[in-house]
């Protein structure tokens, strides 16, 4: 018998156990799966935490197209940065604000280049870190409409959501810029939005969301102004929410979810820390120096949530946050918009989709207090964006437009847009703005007598005419006109048009972006521009 197995034989001595290596390797073990988890997440949310992902929404919205998203959690303030360098012109007016400004399109502002810089969430910070934007890419405006919200001026210690995080490089910039205390390294730190990132709960969400999107259904760019189950970013800085989303949103669940807040927040008074008040004093200093013109916007809430939040201490909060607006504009001889109770503006609770959130509706009752002011400080004569209530579509049965836009009714709003002097054009103006600059196609618009009727032209009916130029001007004022293209069925579809104008050398002005557009007498339509099994037909609408 080998010596091994004889019984007089001692056992061998076992190798000590190293559990320190054990745990080196389940560490690194752990560390590769977050590390997994955190480039999948990176790779199924790029809106938000992609910086190539968000630039290519920039340079698609750049173009005048839309982009369309599962949802609007994207990497907002990035995405108005990279907006910003894209810019090749300055716009007239910049609205910037949290998330209520969402659907404030740019017909909301007709007579002026507008852009919406809003942001998600934003507090003080967000303020002075998109004017860095601003100033940086040159693109400081004339006018600016800044919003205060009840939660502006929230210290950092009772904030408990993170979209605001990606904002604090452009803060800091500012600050230092203006003299203001930088937010620290630990303070700047993103870790609730790394502890996402490694989160395996998103990483599911955002695997079933691409496991169940159908192959047209996932984010990219697009001409269409609704979809189905994506929500749209538009180039002008507004979004379009998906037909999904219009359907869930509903009076009934506006109605609770404002009676929710209530119960959250009646006894909650908005927190105002004194460093912030004084950071946007500072900041509204730094525009008047710059000669900016600034209106200070009071957003509006839900008269569901409003009426019945004022009844408890948050009332008291939100009546200081009141008297620090008009602090600020008294001091710098500014004007104040818009108001936080909604009967101020006849906005009503079915014009919101929660607590806070307005539809174009309200917020152009809103806005019309801007274009009210802005035109009898200049004299001007310029119609206000109506509310969709007030509206009957005249081109009823023609297709909503890239960038969403209300025309008035000949019955409520009658108006005729008459020529105004033709300047040169700028082929490289960003496509959501005014191609032709803030003063070449400005139309002078006036009032005319209330039985003043609109009438829709069927001028060309394609795809048979599609090769030939198409005069369709009329033969005084200008007018405006849109198309169609059908695709199937009945339904109609927005495509890409162009004009050339006679008032200058020949140019062609692209409207892709708009759903309407001015012509003047003996200008051209060019249906060549469009696949002639898009197109359905083209029209123009004249008041007579």
């Amino acid at each position: 018998m080998p010596a091994e197995y004889s019984v007089d034989s001692q056992p061998r001595p076992m190798k000590p156990e190293k559990p320190a290596g054990y745990l080196v390797a389940l560490a690194a073990f752990i560390a590769l799966g977050f590390v997994t988890i955190w480039q999948v997440n990176v790779r199924l949310a790029p809106e938000m935490y992609s910086p190539t992902g968000v630039a290519k929404i920039a340079e698609t919205l750049s173009k005048g197209e839309n982009y369309a998203v599962f949802d609007l959690n994207i990497n907002i303030r990035q995405l108005r940065d990279e907006q910003l360098a894209r810019m090749t012109t300055t716009p007239d007016v910049i609205v910037l604000g949290a998330s209520h400004w969402q659907e404030a399109h740019t017909s909301l502002i007709p007579h002026k280049n507008f852009f919406n810089a809003h942001v998600h969430r934003d507090y003080f910070e967000d303020l002075l870190g998109v004017t860095e934007m601003l100033v940086r890419h040159n693109r400081l405006p004339k006018q600016m409409i800044i919003a205060i919200r009840d939660d502006l001026f929230t210290p950092l210690e009772a904030r408990t959501d993170h979209l605001w995080l990606p904002g604090i490089p452009y803060y800091n910039t500012m600050a230092k810029q203006l003299g203001v205390q930088p937010l620290s390294a630990w303070e700047s730190l993103p870790i609730k939005r790394w502890r996402e990132l490694a989160s395996l709960p998103m990483l599911h969400s955002n695997a079933v969301r691409w496991g169940n999107a159908a192959d047209d259904q996932t984010p990219r760019p697009t001409v269409k102004a609704e979809l189905e189950a994506l929500d749209i970013l538009l180039p002008g800085g507004s979004i379009v929410w998906s037909r999904e989303h219009q359907a869930i949103f509903t009076p009934e669940r506006a109605h609770r979810l404002s009676v929710d807040s209530v119960k959250l927040r009646l006894n909650k008074p908005p927190q105002i820390d004194p460093k912030g008040v004084d950071a946007i004093d500072t900041l509204l200093a730094f525009l008047k120096s710059k000669n900016v013109e600034v209106f200070l916007a009071k957003p509006p809430f839900n008269p569901d949530y409003y009426d019945r939040v004022m009844k408890g201490s948050y009332s008291d909060g939100l009546r200081r946050i009141e008297t620090i607006i008009q602090d600020y504009a008294t001091k710098y001889g500014w004007q104040v918009i818009g108001s936080f109770n909604p009967h101020d503006l006849g906005c009503k609770s079915r014009m919101y989709i929660d607590s806070d959130h307005a539809n174009p509706e309200c917020l152009a009752k809103l806005l019309n207090q801007f274009n009210e002011y802005d035109k009898a400080k200049s004299g001007l004569q310029v119609a206000s964006a109506p509310a969709p209530d007030t509206i009957n579509d005249v081109l009823r049965g023609l297709p909503p437009a890239l960038e969403p836009s209300f025309a008035p009714s000949a019955a409520s709003v009658p108006f005729v847009i008459t020529p105004a002097p033709f300047q040169s054009v700028d082929h490289a103006a960003n496509a959501e703005h005014d191609t032709t600059g803030s003063k070449s196609m400005a139309p002078a618009i006036t009032r005319r007598v209330p039985a003043a009727k609109a009438q829709r032209v069927i001028v060309a009916q394609a795809p048979k005419e599609k090769a030939s130029i198409a005069n369709i001007a009329p033969k005084t004022a200008a007018v405006e006109i849109r198309h169609t293209s059908k695709s199937s069925g009945n339904a109609t579809r927005t495509d890409h048009y162009s004009i050339t104008s006679r008032k200058s050398e020949p140019a062609i002005i692209p409207v892709v972006h708009q759903q309407r557009a001015l012509i003047w007498p003996g200008d051209q339509y060019h249906p060549d521009r469009i696949p002639a099994a898009r197109v359905h037909r083209i029209g123009y609408t004249q008041s007579r």
